[in-house]
Order: structure tokens, then C-alpha cells, then sequence
């Protein structure tokens, strides 16, 4: 982890072609939201879209998607509208969060929709809903912080 920065307000810009091109890449190639099968649907400054399918082997024994399979889409779309939201040569990370299952997620899909709702100097606030689409139905709704930080350089 780089060393722990100051956004300042001027660094907020909006999000270039190339930037979102590489986020969506970064997204691409880390494994995990692939093994959960998720998908990136929307990438605009201070918000991220993210879509993960009800799929049997993200079942619990109750036959519904776990509820770890549903923090970690939570935490996706949290952490993209984030990174969409500060300055080139920062990142995030997050150090909190508090997600409230509101109904059962078994088959279909799941939209998951990240918004900031606070761009500080060290930290970062999102609100997530988690919905099916067509019935429009909540899955869960959350709130979770980020550390905002300068990036290391890469290696």
C-alpha cells in the first residue's frame, strides 16, 4: 500500500477514456469478483454498476447465495465508484462497512449500485443497493468507508 495522501478538491475531476479503460481492466483481471462471476455494467464518476448471477455454487445450505458472495458484490461496487471518484495515482481500500439483508437472493441476476455520497481528503463514503432487475426488488443495502491513499509506483 502506498503512503496515505490528501485529495484535494481541485484533483477532482471527471473520469478520461483511458482511466476508466484501465479500471475496467483492473476489474477484468483480479480473480476473485471473477470467481463470483461479476460483471462491470456501469462506470461514471461517483458511481459503479456491478452484476453477479444467483448461480448454485454461490448457494449456502439454505439454497440461496450466501451472504458473503453478496458483501464481496457489495464491496465491488463500493470500491469501483470510489476509485472512479479520486484523482489518477490514488487508490482505495476499504476499512468499513455495515450491508443489511433486506430478501433472499437464489437464481437470476443481482445489480449492484455503488454511489459516493462523501469524497473527503483521507476517506471515502458509498452507499450500495443491491436489486433485482425487473422486480426492482432490495437484496441488501450497505455503507462502507475507504482509505484513499497515493498508490505505490508500480514495480
Amino acid at each position: 500500500m502506498g503512503r496515505i495522501g490528501v485529495i484535494k478538491k481541485k484533483q477532482r475531476v471527471a473520469l478520461a477514456p483511458a482511466r476508466r479503460r484501465m479500471l475496467r481492466e483492473r476489474m477484468a483481471g483480479v480473480p476473485f469478483p471473477n470467481l463470483l462471476g461479476m460483471k462491470m455494467v456501469k462506470l461514471v464518476p461517483g458511481e459503479a454498476r456491478i452484476s453477479m448471477s444467483g448461480v448454485s455454487k454461490l448457494h449456502q445450505y439454505q439454497k440461496i447465495v450466501h451472504g458473503g458472495a453478496i458483501s464481496s458484490l457489495a464491496d465491488t461496487a463500493a470500491t469501483f465508484a470510489a476509485l472512479a471518484s479520486v484523482p489518477d495515482g490514488f487508490d482505495v481500500i476499504t476499512i468499513e462497512f455495515k450491508l443489511n439483508f433486506l430478501a433472499p437472493f437464489a437464481k437470476g441476476k443481482a445489480i449492484a449500485t455503488g454511489r459516493i455520497v462523501h469524497l473527503g481528503r483521507r476517506t471515502c463514503v458509498s452507499e450500495v443497493s443491491i436489486r433485482k432487475p425487473g422486480s426492482g426488488e432490495t437484496i441488501a443495502v450497505g455503507l462502507f468507508t475507504m482509505l484513499c491513499f497515493q498508490a505505490a509506483p508500480s514495480r
